[in-house]
C-alpha cells in the first residue's frame, strides 16, 4: 500500500457522534491507524487522532459546542475499520450535541460548514501528495428529533434530503450509519426514529447501516443519563461500526454483524450490487458465502484459468468478469465442488490483484 494512501471520512450527527463519555478510558490509536483533520484549528496539517476527538472544533458561524466533547467512540471504529483494510483514516469532527435533522438540511449553517470542512480536508490532502482511496460519512443523529416528536416520515424525507445533497456535493461515496439508542428511561420514545433509520438504509444504496448496538446498552446499564453512554458504551459501539464499515469498504458483499439479533443491511440497493452478475468472457464464478467465524470464501462454479486477473474485490466477489480462459478446473460428480479461499488470500488479491486458484 502506497504510504500515502488514505480514507476520508467525516464523523458527523449530534452528540452521541460528539461524544459525552471518558476519553482516559477510550482505546489508544493503533500506530497508523489514522490522524484527525482539524478544519477549523489547525488546517494546515494533520494531527494525531486522539480523544476528545473534535474538542476544539467550533466554528461560531457553524458547528460549535465548546467543552462539550469529552470522549467519542471515533477512536474505536478507526482502530478497528484499520485492522479491516489496512489503510489509515484521516477523521474530520463535525457533530453538534442536540442538533435536529432540520438543522442539517442543504444551506443551513450545519450543512455549509459541513461542506466546508470536508473540502479543505480533501484539498489539503490532494495538495499534500495523498491519494484519497475512498470519501465517506459516518453519521448518528436522531434523538432530537425523538424527543421533538418529528413524525418518522417527515424525519425520513427529510434525512434523505440531506444525506443525498452532501453526498453529492462533496463527492462521497456511502452514508455509514450508526442508528441511535433508546432513553434510557423510556423505551419507546425512540424507536419511530430507528423504524424510520432502517427504512432509509433499506431503500438506499448508498446508506449502509453498520451498527444498532445503542439500542442495548439501557438494559445493559452503560448509560451515563438519559441520552448518553459511558465510555465503555462508545468504545463497543465505535468497535463495531469501525468493522462493519471495514468490511463493507473490503469487500462490499458481507452483511454487517448487526448486534441486536437482526441483519439491518438492506437487500436492494444498499447491498451494493450484491445481486448483480456482470458480463464477461471467459468464466463465471459465483459468490456462495463469506463466513464470519472462519473468514473464509467460499465460492462454487467454473474455473476456466488458473489465474484471476487483477479485478475490485467487489466485483470478483458479485459474480463474473471478463478473462482469458487458459485451461479448466475439473468439477467432481458432475458438479460445482467448493473452492476455498482464506482471508489471507483475500487481502493479498486486494494489494496484489489477483487470487490463485488452488489446482
Amino acid at each position: 500500500m502506497n504510504k500515502k494512501e488514505v480514507l476520508l471520512l467525516m464523523f458527523m450527527g449530534q452528540s452521541n457522534m460528539a461524544g459525552r463519555g471518558n476519553a482516559k478510558e477510550a482505546p489508544g490509536l493503533i500506530e497508523g491507524a489514522g490522524y484527525e483533520y482539524r478544519a477549523v484549528t489547525a488546517p494546515d496539517c494533520l494531527s494525531p487522532l486522539s480523544e476528545p476527538f473534535g474538542e476544539k472544533e467550533n466554528n461560531e458561524n457553524g458547528v460549535t459546542e465548546p467543552g462539550m466533547k469529552t470522549g467519542s467512540m471515533v477512536s474505536a471504529f478507526v482502530n478497528a475499520c484499520y485492522l479491516e483494510t489496512g489503510i489509515p483514516i484521516v477523521g474530520v469532527s463535525c457533530s453538534k450535541g442536540g442538533s435536529s435533522i432540520a438543522e442539517w438540511l442543504p444551506d443551513t449553517p450545519y450543512y455549509r460548514d459541513a461542506v466546508r470542512r470536508m473540502k479543505r480536508c480533501e484539498e489539503w490532502l490532494l495538495g499534500h501528495g495523498y491519494r484519497i482511496k475512498r470519501k465517506d460519512m459516518v453519521w448518528c443523529q436522531g434523538c432530537t428529533d425523538g424527543d421533538l416528536h418529528t413524525p418518522p416520515a417527515v424525519y425520513k424525507a427529510q434525512t434523505e434530503k440531506f444525506l443525498q445533497s452532501y453526498c453529492q456535493e462533496c463527492g462521497l461515496s456511502k452514508c455509514f450509519l450508526i442508528q441511535i439508542g433508546n432513553h434510557r428511561d423510556d423505551e419507546t420514545l425512540y424507536v419511530p426514529i430507528q423504524q424510520a433509520q432502517t427504512a432509509l438504509a433499506e431503500e438506499n444504496e448508498n446508506i449502509i447501516l453498520v451498527s444498532s448496538l445503542f439500542k442495548t446498552f439501557a438494559e445493559r446499564g452503560l448509560m451515563k443519563d438519559e441520552y448518553h453512554y459511558c465510555q465503555k458504551g462508545y468504545n463497543l459501539a465505535g468497535e463495531e461500526a469501525g468493522k462493519n464499515t471495514g468490511k463493507y469498504m473490503t469487500a462490499d458483499l458481507s452483511s454487517p454483524e448487526i448486534t441486536d439479533g437482526k441483519d439491518s443491511r438492506a437487500d436492494g440497493m444498499a447491498s451494493a450490487n450484491q445481486g448483480e452478475r456482470q458480463k464477461g468472457e471467459g468464466f463465471v464464478i459465483k459468490f456462495l458465502s463469506l463466513l464470519r467465524k472462519s473468514k473464509r470464501l467460499i465460492c462454487y462454479g467454473k474455473i476456466p484459468f488458473m489465474k484471476i486477473p487483477a479485478l475490485p474485490v467487489h466485483t470478483l466477489l458479485s459474480g463474473s468478469a471478463p478473462g482469458t480462459a487458459t485451461g479448466h478446473r475439473p468439477l467432481s460428480g458432475g458438479s460445482a465442488s467448493p473452492i476455498v479461499f482464506s482471508s489471507a488470500q483475500i487481502r493479498a488479491h486486494a494489494q496484489t490483484g489477483s487470487f490463485r486458484v488452488p489446482r
